[in-house]
């Protein structure tokens, strides 16, 4: 009995608990646009999105990004539609309306799945 308890408590170890927040990711994200850190942009990024961006070259997706001028997070909260996913709103420079990037909690914590 004493075994699996200890086994029971190591394997709790092995599930990786999501660490940073989805506002963080974001600016996380942001922060390697603007360094033009193609490694560092995705290894936020998951999905659907993660599929995109690699698509185009991605020197270009970057370029195209920083243009946008990312300003600042400015709340998130959860999808209504999936308790998984978190609608962050963030603002960028010129834009009138916000706009919402979905933030999905992984295994490997959360990841940006859509913009």
């Amino acid at each position: 009995m004493a075994i699996w308890s200890l086994v029971a408590l190591l394997c709790l170890g092995c599930v990786e608990q999501p660490s940073v927040s989805p506002e963080d990711v974001v600016n996380a994200f942001f922060d390697a646009v603007e360094r033009n850190d193609c490694a560092g942009a995705l290894q936020w990024l998951d999905g659907r999105a993660k599929e995109e961006f690699q698509r185009e070259a991605c020197e270009e997706a970057l370029h195209a990004l920083r243009r946008k001028r990312f300003e600042q997070v400015l709340s998130s909260k959860v999808d209504g539609r999936n308790d998984q996913m978190r609608l962050v709103r963030v603002r960028f420079s010129g834009e009138r309306e916000p706009v919402l990037i979905g933030v999905r909690e992984t295994r490997r914590g959360h990841r940006i799945v859509s913009f």
